[in-house]
Order: structure tokens, then sequence, then C-alpha cells
């Protein structure tokens, strides 16, 4: 019997939607087509639709992972500064893409980049969450444990004390998403 683990699905569509834009870009470069008689902006679109197709999945994902709620939190940032760790495997994938002109090397450096987004805790980058509005906060907790949340409402604390987040969905230990849309803390 196969069973799916959602974190690792998630994880998956996540990397792909990252570095999925280094073949994109390398098709429209290369004007490639899959051997079918369309314009190769038609096949540039469709690569672009999987990747959002992807992304949509990642969020849709999410709705189906475990809940967690978080007490005794006391401080909250949003992920501004640090917006390029988060961007980066999408940056270099792009770029990579539109340079290279052998597939064999574009092949080679795709699956090592998704490799790496993969095992790396930088796959909670996701276009489809930015394009949907979500936002990336940074929650330290009375323990001292810094914890990242995705939420498409603003996180903002009003009083100086503790508070809690509730209906939160956990892709790992470190990183979950707000699914409750009424959010304000």
């Amino acid at each position: 019997m196969f069973i799916i683990n959602l974190n690792e699905a998630y994880k998956f569509c996540s990397a792909m939607t990252t570095t999925l834009w280094m073949p994109a870009m390398f098709i429209a470069k290369q004007n490639f087509t899959f051997g079918l008689d369309v314009d190769p902006l038609f096949v540039f679109l469709g690569m672009i639709g999987i990747i959002f197709l992807l992304s949509w999945l990642c969020c849709y994902l999410t709705k189906f992972m475990g809940k967690s709620n978080m007490i005794g939190c006391r401080e909250i940032s949003r992920i501004d500064g640090t917006y390029f760790a988060f961007i980066m495997p999408f940056t270099i994938s792009y770029i990579y893409g539109a340079v290279i002109n052998n597939a064999v090397p574009l092949l080679v450096a795709f699956l090592m980049i998704t490799w790496l987004v993969y095992r790396l805790p930088c796959h909670y980058f996701n276009l489809g969450y930015l394009l949907a509005g979500y936002r990336y906060y940074k929650v330290k907790t009375n323990a001292g444990n810094v914890l990242t949340i995705i939420s498409k409402k603003p996180l903002r604390r009003y009083q100086n004390t503790e508070f809690e987040l509730d209906n939160l969905r956990r892709i790992d230990d470190w990183t979950f998403v707000n699914m409750d849309p009424k959010y304000e803390i």
C-alpha cells in the first residue's frame, strides 16, 4: 500500500514551483515546442500554467495538513528584510534557464537545484501564496523558538502580552500556515 505524506508532497510541489522556471525560460529561449505544431509562446505559457497549477496545489494541500495551535507567543514580525533568502532559488532558476544553451547542463542544474530546494528550508517561498496575498511572519515563543507563519491576513499585536495562534496547519516543525481568515492579535 502506498501512502502519500502530505508534508513531503507539499515540499515537492513547492520545490517544483520554484525551480520549474529554469526549463520554462530555456523553452522560451530555444523556441522549443515538444514536436507540436504550435507557437513556442503557447508552450511557454503552458509551462507557466503548470507552475501556477503546482502553486495552487501547494495552497490546497495545506488544508489537509495537521492542525496546530501555538500558545505562549511573545514576538511577531513580518519577514521582509530576509525576503531575499526566500526568493534566491527562484532567481537562480530563472536566470540560469535564460542563460544556458544546452539541455544537458540545464537538466543537471535543474535536478540539483530542485533537490537542494526540496531538502533545505527555503522551499517555503511559494509564488501561489504571494499572488494570493499571503505574507510571511517570524514568531518567537516564550521557549525562545523562532517559527515561520504564512498568513493571508495581517498578524498584528495590539498589546505587549502573550498571544496564541490557532487553526494553523503544520508544514514542518518550524513552519505553519494560518488558515483562519479573521486573524488579528
